[in-house]
């Protein structure tokens, strides 16, 4: 994980120590999808998910979702959950520098 960049680290990091906030990414975008949406943005998602885990449950203090981690969200989403891909428009990031190694750690 060492030669990832700093926000590809950071993402991993968070992931594993946050699964939960996955969870409630792809619920928001199955539920954005059943409306009718056939694309959504991931800064209106994890908005969402910020107002619903920081507010409407128990999180520690300092519990905070990065905007770094959306790149790396929408790429991890479309890449496991078949129903879900295409949902979001993607524009270069670094999330797309070792894709191949860094969605496989984060599975």
């Amino acid at each position: 994980m060492s030669t990832y960049h700093r926000h590809t680290r950071a993402f991993l990091a968070f992931h594993a120590a946050n699964p939960h906030v996955y969870d409630v990414l792809v619920k928001y975008t199955r539920q954005a999808k059943a409306s009718g949406l056939s694309k959504v943005g991931l800064s209106t998602l994890i908005g969402r998910a910020r107002w619903y885990l920081q507010v409407e449950t128990t999180q520690p203090d300092g519990f905070r979702i990065n905007d770094h981690t959306g790149p790396y969200y929408a790429r991890l989403i479309m890449t496991r959950e078949d129903d879900l891909d295409g949902m979001f428009d993607l524009h270069d990031s670094l999330a797309d520098f070792y894709f191949d190694s860094w969605i496989g750690e984060a599975a």
